[in-house]
């Protein structure tokens, strides 16, 4: 296919990219990014045009850049994979009348956790107490009514930064910084608090064309499941298929209440023996799961964006895929491992050897190392990245934590080193 493609990227890089141009070999690409992601972007030869900002995610300067651009040679589509900057993205989109991209309105009603929150409950599909909160004294305040641990966490934020789980009285102080800390990924500082729930984190990942919402994949998260390693994500969900059933309908009803009509979303369920509650849901897709999709051979969901990007319908691309609950769809797994100290990062030792382990697929350092570690708390911390297939879920994390055993971090003579505890990670959501 030839012709007309003009493809605006706000923030950060994207697969996106590389498979517009394989449908669209004379497609255009122009990109305008904080300095985060300068580096990467400047060594994309296929990028027309690339423009550095020195704010990271500051939403009035991306809008004054581009529609500076567009002024000048008008884009036919525009994206970004980043939480903060998807509000831009569908508000260009929506000023210059492109179809491809989600409204403003069902980006806002799913990033402010405030607004999802009263969206859901005014629609009966979510009835965990929460609120929106000025200090530490609210916070007390709410757990003291509705019982402690409380769940702290930035009002509007990406992942799990900045989010404090399992919030007693005595860490109220500390998880108010956390979570009012002003990031790249968390802008506004505001913060809200919620009933903690016991549970696991089941995910949905959905396709929307003109209104209808398709599941590419199912998967599920745990979290701190054995510090320093301390995330597995995984697919497909050990979950009986009545229950998988009850989850996917009620993601479907939380989409069409949020008004999404067209491209990816990535939302998390909290599965309870008291039940099935919608955490949170960014209208992206979602971390390392395109990846994990494609080995567990579902449909390859960067793909999917491109075609709806370039105006051709994904729907039989999605049609020739295997269905998430096709039984050949194999498992797909990959644990993050971490410091357990402060210290300085000097090399990361075994990656080599756990990336021959079998069933690995890549072992390497994860995209947010850093060379100063700390205590492992949540996934801005993440050091190392261990990827890995099986004939099921639970077989695809055993075969990442074989690999984890190789690694260890190395800092001042003293080697910190990952071992995961596969029983907990294949527990999953098996309720």
């Amino acid at each position: 296919m030839t012709g007309g493609v003009h493809l605006l990227v706000l923030g950060a890089p994207t697969g996106v990219i590389e498979r517009v141009l394989h449908h669209v070999w004379d497609a255009r690409i122009s990109a305008i990014i904080g300095p985060s992601a300068a580096r990467i972007f400047r060594s994309m030869e296929e990028l027309e045009d690339v423009i550095v900002l020195s704010d990271e995610a500051n939403e009035a300067r991306y809008l004054d850049v581009a529609r500076r651009l567009h002024r000048e040679d008008p884009f036919t589509a525009v994206i970004s994979p980043l939480d903060p900057l998807t509000h831009a993205a569908a508000t260009l989109a929506q000023e210059w009348g492109l179809t491809t991209a989600p409204t403003p309105e069902s980006v806002r009603r799913t990033l402010d956790k405030s607004v999802f929150r009263t969206t859901l409950r005014d629609a009966g599909l979510q009835r965990v107490p929460a609120a929106v909160v000025d200090g530490p004294d609210d916070i007390r305040r709410f757990g003291d009514a509705h019982g402690w641990p409380v769940v702290v966490k930035p009002l509007s934020g990406a992942g799990s930064t900045g989010v404090t789980r399992r919030c007693g009285r005595s860490d109220v102080d500390d998880a108010w910084r956390r979570a009012a800390t002003r990031t790249a990924d968390t802008p506004t500082g505001a913060v809200m608090v919620e009933q903690f729930i016991a549970g696991d984190v089941l995910v949905v990942d959905t396709f929307s064309v003109h209104g209808e919402h398709i599941v590419t994949a199912t998967g599920c998260e745990v979290m701190a499941m054995d510090p320093p390693v301390i995330v597995c994500s995984g697919m497909p969900a050990p979950l009986p298929m009545e229950r998988m059933h009850e989850a996917i309908a009620k993601v479907e009803a939380m989409l069409t209440v949020v008004g999404h009509r067209i491209g990816p979303a990535h939302t998390e369920l909290l599965v309870s023996a008291e039940g099935m509650e919608i955490l949170e849901c960014q209208l992206r897709l979602g971390g390392e799961f395109p990846e994990l999709t494609a080995l567990s051979g579902g449909p390859d969901t960067y793909d999917l964006w491109a075609l709806a990007l370039i105006g051709a319908d994904p729907r039989p691309v999605l049609a020739e895929s295997p269905a998430w609950s096709d039984p050949s769809r194999r498992g797909a797994a990959i644990l993050y491992g971490g410091g357990d100290r402060h210290a300085r990062l000097r090399s990361v030792e075994g990656l080599a050897e756990a990336g021959a382990r079998r069933g690995v697929v890549h072992a390497d350092a994860a995209a947010t190392s850093r060379r100063v570690m700390r205590p492992i708390q949540d996934t801005d911390d993440r050091q190392v990245a261990i990827m890995a297939e099986g004939p099921s879920y639970a077989e695809a994390v055993r075969n990442a934590a074989r690999g984890m055993r190789d690694v260890a971090l190395r800092s001042d003579g003293v080697a910190v080193h990952l071992s995961a505890d596969s029983a907990t990670a294949v527990k999953g959501v098996s309720r």
